[in-house]
């Protein structure tokens, strides 16, 4: 049987309305609190978003210039073009620095000025990317060899020894294992460094793959040894 309800409970409050009134009040107590957070939180929404559409937009310009200047480089026919080519290469890593592509472009500008015979504007483009390269590239290895040449070239045989080494310890240099210790073996043999030029002659037969390059490197053992 259902529990009688008396006057007195009529006249008492209801608790959902005094509920109800209690989180109103708080509302309105705290509405201004409310009103800010809502409003910071809707701005580091749209900060977000609008960032997001931007580096999109961003990155996708400097891959369209990219294309542009690989394209050229591919079709290059004439030794004067490669001013033209560096230009647009020049042209990404000046509008857009902080882009995937710039990296690229750093690397492209080092082959090109070296390829020109601009020894120091190579080493220049080489020293930016691995300055901003993430370590786990692939990059990295390329452009530390590339600061080897431009070195060697300039006859500066302890920092292309330097840069060579460091490529042989970056973290994704086991692919050009028999590349690296064939450029440093062949510093020690131009710095007439017989044993550690045969040391690294050795590693570098170890661990190629390429017939043509181990009948090189065998040579090369067979001379000094």
């Amino acid at each position: 049987m259902a529990e009688k309800i008396t006057k007195k409970d009529l006249k008492q409050p209801d608790w959902l309305h005094e509920k109800f009134a209690e989180a109103m009040n708080n509302i309105e107590e705290n509405r201004v609190k409310i009103y800010w957070g809502t409003g910071i939180f809707l701005l580091v929404i749209l900060t977000i978003a609008g960032w997001s559409v931007y580096r999109n937009h961003y990155e996708k310009s400097a891959e369209k210039l990219y294309a542009q200047a690989f394209a050229a480089a591919t079709e290059e026919k004439k030794p004067g073009e490669a001013a033209d080519i560096i230009r647009l290469y020049d042209r990404i890593v000046k509008e857009y620095p902080y882009s995937d592509a710039a990296l690229l472009a750093y690397y492209r500008l080092g082959n090109l000025y070296y390829k020109v015979n601009q020894i120091d504007a190579a080493i220049e483009s080489y020293d930016a990317l691995l300055r901003k390269v993430p370590e786990n590239s692939d990059i990295q290895t390329l452009a530390s060899v590339g600061l080897g040449y431009c070195y060697e070239r300039k006859k500066d045989l302890d920092k292309a020894l330097e840069a060579f080494e460091k490529a042989a310890r970056t973290p994704q240099a086991r692919a050009f294992e028999s590349m690296n210790y064939g450029n440093i073996a062949r510093i020690y043999e131009e710095m007439n460094n017989q044993p550690k030029a045969l040391e690294y002659y050795r590693k570098a037969l170890e661990k190629s793959h390429d017939p043509s390059m181990s009948l090189f490197i065998k040579r090369k053992i067979g001379m000094l040894s």
